[in-house]
């Protein structure tokens, strides 16, 4: 197992019930739904059918960050 993989379990044995609905788990990795910008406001979003690779990284205190990967 590589170090961030050990680095995630331990975080995710650690940490209380998470759920995160916006992940899809193909063959153990976790994969998000690319949004796309349908107004002028940076939050006015919508979900594609598109799933791109996320990766995530445990920062020092403890915390899951998720990135694109």
């Amino acid at each position: 197992m590589s170090p961030r993989q050990q680095q995630y379990t331990s975080a995710l044995k650690a940490a209380k019930t998470a759920y995160i609905d916006d992940f899809y788990w193909q063959g153990g990795q976790p994969y998000k739904a690319q949004e796309m910008q349908v107004g002028e406001q940076l939050h006015q979003t919508r979900k594609t059918k598109k799933r791109q690779r996320v990766e995530g990284v445990v920062n020092i205190l403890g915390y899951i960050l998720w990135q694109w990967a």
